[in-house]
């Protein structure tokens, strides 16, 4: 009985644990940490277009110090950065509606009008200003800038670095051929400044020397021969000669 009941408690603890497991397998994660997944996937598919879009701008202005944006490593909290926050948690969606902004203010550009009077919130501009360096987006909530896990639907924070004015114009950034007018510690990329150094290909030659083969050299006949059979001649004829007498 005993042996009974004690295998009954196994098999009752076996059990239990199985579902606890099955239990935390299903357990679907939370709409925020999906969200913020995906999110991260969207800056490494989607934040090249941001600097592909600048060289295209620094290119058509003839601007010479547009620098290329590096994501991320600055602090966001220290008001060294322009920021706005967006209605969005895709970050696909936040480089389409930058881009989209950007172009409806590169007319003016072109007509050396000055920019973003009329909207200090002007975000188009972020996006073709030289003088930014980093940028980086995270999720938060709403406008409060509290952590995505506070709430069901985050929205994407934008930060640019270092902080500037949106409004200006054409003729207040450098002209001339775009790469060639970077800080000391950038170097031109394709038309932007960038930390990256360029790269040099190495092409390493190998010479072959072959040696002439040695030249073909015709082996001398012995004379040796020769003057032996002459002196037996000489030496037979005194001979005979002599012999005759």
């Amino acid at each position: 009985m005993t042996l009974v009941l004690v295998l009954t408690i196994l098999i009752a603890l076996q059990h239990a644990t199985a579902v606890d497991t099955t239990i935390e397998q299903t357990t679907p994660k939370p709409k925020w940490k999906m969200l913020q997944e995906q999110f991260d996937k969207e800056v490494e598919q989607h934040f090249l277009r941001l600097n592909d879009y600048r060289r295209e701008v620094a290119k058509m202005m003839n601007w010479s110090s547009m620098n290329e944006l590096k994501y991320g490593d600055f602090n966001v909290s220290d008001g060294s950065n322009s920021f706005y926050y967006s209605t969005t948690n895709s970050f696909k969606e936040v480089v389409n509606n930058l881009i989209y902004w950007a172009n409806n203010i590169v007319d003016d550009l072109k007509e050396n009008k000055t920019i973003c009077e009329d909207d200090e919130d002007c975000f188009g501009a972020y996006i073709i200003n030289p003088m930014y360096k980093s940028f980086k987006s995270s999720l938060h909530c709403g406008a409060s800038e509290l952590e995505p896990s506070s709430c069901d639907e985050p929205n994407a924070w934008c930060y640019f670095y270092p902080r500037s004015n949106v409004t200006w114009k054409a003729t207040d950034q450098q002209i001339g051929e775009p790469g060639f007018a970077c800080d000391a510690d950038r170097y031109n990329k394709n038309g932007l400044c960038s930390l990256d150094p360029p790269t040099t290909t190495t092409t390493t030659t190998t010479t072959t020397t072959v040696k002439p083969p040695p030249p073909t050299t015709t082996p001398k006949s012995s004379d040796s021969s020769a003057n032996i059979n002459i002196l037996v001649f000489c030496i037979v004829s005194i001979t005979t000669y002599l012999w005759s007498y």
